[in-house]
């Protein structure tokens, strides 16, 4: 897992939503990564928290879409990040502008076609298919916890995985229609109906 987070977070450079890693050092029982230092940011749950009441649509469309470029690198490279959730983006914001930077590559692994078994990352963020069925793919998983990350910026409650699936309604407050009809693809149940990374970021909502 680490050689995959250090292959890519040595390309850092190519997606500015990436951290960039500085130096790595073997050791005989770990393997330590020197990560660029960041000024002046704050992981987006507090981000959210500070500007509950002032956040505009239009800037979490922009947090989001860096979020997928990112994701798109990722796995153009082969590393599948596994725990993409708002305690592991940080945000810079600067005269209203919001730059995102994903961190924490600590449960990544390689991209593969064949399904995963051993969930690693946040459990209570895992898709649903894990739960149902011991497996799940990453393009997949990372698609579902965009759509998770993006229902919590925009719900009353933050909820989990777990929650989504035992509610028998889930409405997204203060989101347009598009950006519920974006969620809403995120987040099928079934996995295979989840559109693809790259899909995601032809939806009509980043087009408004």
């Amino acid at each position: 897992m680490m050689k995959a987070a250090g292959k890519l977070v040595r390309g850092g450079h190519h997606n500015p939503a990436i951290i960039e890693l500085v130096d790595v050092f073997e050791l005989r029982d770990e393997v330590l990564m020197i990560m660029e230092l960041l000024n002046d940011t704050m992981d987006l749950v507090d981000y959210s928290t500070i500007n509950d009441l002032t956040i505009q649509e239009h800037q979490v469309k922009d947090i989001i879409n860096q979020i997928i470029n990112a994701a798109v690198t990722m796995h153009r490279n082969g590393v599948f990040h596994r725990d993409i959730k708002a305690d592991n983006i940080l945000i810079t914001s600067t005269n209203g502008t919001q730059t995102v930077k994903i961190i924490d590559f600590g449960c990544s692994d390689w991209v593969k076609d064949k399904p995963y078994y051993d969930y690693k990352g946040t459990f209570a963020f895992a898709p649903p298919e894990y739960f149902s069925c011991k497996k799940y793919h990453a393009e997949q998983t990372t698609v579902w916890q965009i759509g998770i990350l993006l229902h919590n910026l925009y719900s009353d409650d933050i909820i989990d995985t777990f929650e989504f699936i035992s509610e028998e309604q889930q409405t997204i407050n203060h989101l347009s229609r598009l950006g519920k009809s974006f969620a809403s693809q995120c987040l099928r149940m079934d996995s295979a109906l989840r559109p693809r990374l790259e899909d995601l970021l032809k939806h009509p909502w980043f087009k408004v």
